[in-house]
């Protein structure tokens, strides 16, 4: 029994994640010890490349294929993964990484859930990867947080009109999938209220997150930032302002909106926007943690 082990390689970061279940990994040890009657039939690394599914075309996965690690490469265009069924899988383990520029689509088959949506987990990000293991009741993801991302920004200003005390939209982030978001914002290097004649004596500026558009009070979160003053001269006002990783779970596709508000005694304002150029964009971001 001294030897038993000999083909054994010592555990490296490139294979201890490659073992699906105990049946996976009992037949992965017979093959490298042997049955003690016949020689290994397997070197620890033979079996990882086995369990290796590189890929740039659509792919459907297998009940028996004995894929667990699937680099996918996505120079080409966006590719689907489709998993096998759940109930046939469970205790499979799934790790999925994206190998290029476009997206993965992980696509659950039928009906089975995903971390409770029947939805895809779209890797959006060049090396971006989730991690799925198949349970009595879905399929339950992992992932670093910054591998599916939905994302818009402007560069160039923008300009929210002259009207106080009104919620105006200032971007949309479209079509945002199931599951569980961290939501970030912000207006860019900064936002503009200019009041310009007259008296004031408290000028307000609100930024938010909401679902829902126009003139309504962001449904997700919102910041104030408030000066009150006392002057006989014209203000022109900056509010360094933002919204960083709020947690959002979102149970239907749906769009996102950047909203802001500002508020002053004089009525209309001179301008009211938001500053923000290449370096410092103003944006809506969405990363996606389950």
């Amino acid at each position: 029994m001294s030897d038993v082990f000999a083909n054994i390689p010592e555990r490296s970061s490139t294979t201890s994640s490659m073992y699906a279940d105990i049946n996976q990994l009992m037949e992965n040890l017979r093959a490298i010890i042997g049955n003690g009657e016949s020689a290994p039939s397997k070197t620890m690394e033979q079996l990882a490349v086995e369990q290796l599914k590189e890929t740039g075309s659509n792919y459907t996965i297998l009940d028996d294929d004995g894929y667990t690690v699937f680099i996918i490469d996505t120079s080409g265009g966006d590719v689907d993964l489709t998993f096998p069924t759940r109930a046939d899988n469970i205790g499979r383990r799934i790790l999925v990484i994206n190998d290029g520029p476009n997206c993965v689509n992980c696509k659950p088959e039928g009906s089975d859930d995903i971390n409770g949506y029947n939805a895809d987990v779209v890797i959006t990000e060049d090396k971006g990867w989730w991690d799925f293991t198949a349970d009595s009741t879905e399929w339950k993801g992992v992932t670093d947080g910054w591998s599916s991302l939905h994302y818009v920004e402007s560069t160039s200003g923008i300009s929210l009109g002259t009207t106080v005390a009104t919620w105006e939209d200032a971007l949309t982030l479209s079509n945002l999938p199931k599951g569980k978001w961290l939501l970030s914002c912000s207006p860019g290097r900064y936002a503009y209220v200019d009041e310009d004649t007259g008296y004031v004596s408290q000028i307000d500026f609100r930024l938010g997150l909401g679902v829902t558009s126009g003139n309504n009070e962001p449904d997700i979160l919102y910041k104030r930032n408030g000066l009150v003053i006392s002057a006989d001269y014209a203000r022109q006002i900056r509010f360094p302002v933002d919204i960083s990783d709020v947690e959002y779970i979102n149970t239907t596709v749906k769009n996102i909106y950047l909203k802001a508000q500002c508020y002053t005694e004089e009525t209309p304002v001179v301008e009211f926007s938001f500053n923000c150029d290449a370096t410092t964009p103003a944006f809506i971001r969405a990363r996606r943690v389950a």
